[in-house]
């Protein structure tokens, strides 16, 4: 009994060393995605009046346009995909 005492107690043990070595990369993959999110909403649609000509932007360009054109309007849509990947 002493023996799985112990090992319960070390079980509980790696479990909090655990979780408190990831919060910081989880808080790390947050920011990062909120970064993201207000760059694509509002930063790239204002950098478009830039470009009047977009045809003669490089194809990683216009997919960036394309990926803000996609989280200013369809932004409901991408909440809808994150909870059906999630669950």
């Amino acid at each position: 009994m002493l023996s799985l005492a112990d090992q319960v107690e070390k079980v509980a043990s790696v479990s909090g060393k655990l979780k408190s070595a990831l919060i910081y990369p989880a808080m790390i993959i947050v920011v990062v995605i909120g970064v993201i999110f207000v760059m694509m909403t509002m930063v790239v649609p204002k950098l478009l009046g830039i470009f009047e000509d977009t045809a003669s932007l490089p194809g990683s360009t216009k997919a960036l346009i394309f990926i803000s054109y996609v989280f200013v309007n369809f932004w409901y849509l991408i909440i809808f995909f994150i909870i059906f990947v999630y669950f």
